[in-house]
Order: structure tokens, then C-alpha cells, then sequence
């Protein structure tokens, strides 16, 4: 008996080992994205669907742009899971990672205890012409005080910074407890003329915070290789 336990013993902590490893291990994976150096050279698109007047500027901007580049980056970058595991967004002042949205939660038929959305990450180029005229005076801020933040600690040259008020949480961004998510937000120069900005967003909670601070944001931040590149309006849609 005391034979057979030995043999069985390795056995027993070799799978309880793999059992609570498993669920509480964080894990990387590599992703891709593409950003417009401009947002406006690309806001047409983004207004197709509002009335007929943008539709007749949306077709006219097709016709005119078929066979043109605009500046842009291709971005590599870490994302985390189980915590940010999600769908990339082109062509959007707030681009970012997000769970799709089904149809029924959409239009309000799930519960809402049942679809609360844990953690989200966001990325987008900021730069003096905004899509969003708000955030003109985030750019105004950043482009004044970068420089003066960096540090030999600083994340790939990323600067920590306020959020501004006008990065906005949807109506699917909020906690257990239906709260706006905490918001975390950094900033890197590309170009003179030109920031990415990186928002986080995760539950005010203790241990989270201390998570997202020590390793996912530190991880991914430092994971972001960014190369200027030609981009077209149409290929990614």
C-alpha cells in the first residue's frame, strides 16, 4: 500500500500542479494592427452610413482615392490572455480591442449582469488635426510636456498620462458594479507631429491594479514594435 502511494504521489502533484497553474497563468500572444498617421485622411469612410449628403462625399472620396496610400504604421504588439482577448478595429479615432457585440446585447435584450465587460485596450494615433476636435487640447498637451517626462524608466518611451475626458467609455465598458472601468493611459511619440495613445481599462480593484502595473502593461508596452508604412483607405474594409 505505502508502495503503491509512492508511485502514485509524483502523479497526484504533477496534476494538481497543471490544474491550478492552468487557470491562473497569464499568457501572450502576438497580434498586428494598422494605424493612419491622419484620421481625417480617412473620415469620409467613416461617415458613409449618416445621411445622403455623406454618402455623396463617401462615394466621391472612393472614386478619388482608389489607387492612393495614405501614411499610416503597422503596429506589433503583445495582448494578454484570458484578460484581453479580443477583435481589432481599423479606422477609428478610437481604435482599440474590444469583445464583438452581439445583436441582442446591442439592442438591450441581454441582461446586463450577464455581459459586463472586464477589461478592454485601446490604441490610437493623436496628432494637431483630429478627427475628434475635443481631444485637439489632449494633443496640445502632450506635445508641450512629453519630452520633459521621459525618464530612464520610462515603458519604450511611453509616457503615463492622464486620460482625457473625451477618450469615453461605451455603455459596455463598466464593472460589476455598471461603473465606468478604471482607465490607465500612455502616450509615444511617433513623429514630430504625430502621438500613439494607449488606454487600459480594467476594474478598481486591489489585486487588478497591481496586475495590470507590475505585468500586463509593462509587458505589452514594451511588446509595441511600430513601422511607418503606406496604407489604403479600402483594403482593410
Amino acid at each position: 500500500m505505502r508502495q503503491n502511494f509512492k508511485i502514485q504521489l509524483p502523479i497526484i502533484l504533477t496534476v494538481s500542479i497543471l490544474f491550478n497553474g492552468c487557470g491562473a497563468k497569464l499568457e501572450y500572444f502576438e497580434a498586428n494592427g494598422k494605424l493612419y498617421k491622419k484620421t481625417l485622411d480617412i473620415a469620409p469612410k467613416l461617415m458613409q452610413y449618416e445621411s445622403l449628403e455623406t454618402q455623396t462625399k463617401y462615394n466621391k472620396f472612393k472614386k478619388e482615392t482608389k489607387n492612393i496610400n495614405f501614411n499610416g504604421y503597422n503596429i506589433k504588439y503583445f495582448r494578454a490572455e484570458p484578460y484581453l482577448q479580443s477583435r481589432y478595429y481599423y479606422a477609428n479615432v478610437l481604435i482599440g480591442l474590444r469583445p464583438e457585440v452581439s445583436w441582442a446585447r446591442g439592442q438591450g435584450f441581454t441582461s446586463r449582469e450577464s455581459y459586463y465587460d472586464n477589461y478592454t485596450f485601446m490604441m490610437f494615433t493623436l496628432n494637431q488635426e483630429p478627427y475628434d476636435k475635443k481631444l485637439l487640447s489632449y494633443f496640445n498637451t502632450l506635445n508641450r510636456t512629453y519630452e520633459a517626462k521621459l525618464s530612464p524608466k520610462t515603458i519604450n518611451k511611453f509616457v503615463k498620462y492622464n486620460c482625457d475626458k473625451n477618450i469615453i467609455f461605451s455603455k459596455y465598458e463598466r464593472d460589476e458594479d455598471y461603473k465606468p472601468l478604471k482607465a490607465t493611459c500612455y502616450a509615444k511619440r511617433l513623429d514630430k507631429d504625430v502621438f500613439l495613445i494607449t488606454r487600459f481599462a480594467h476594474p478598481n480593484t486591489q489585486k487588478d491594479k497591481k496586475l495590470f502595473e507590475e505585468e500586463i502593461i509593462p509587458t505589452m508596452l514594451k511588446s509595441i514594435k511600430i513601422t511607418p508604412t503606406k496604407l489604403s483607405p479600402w483594403k482593410y474594409y
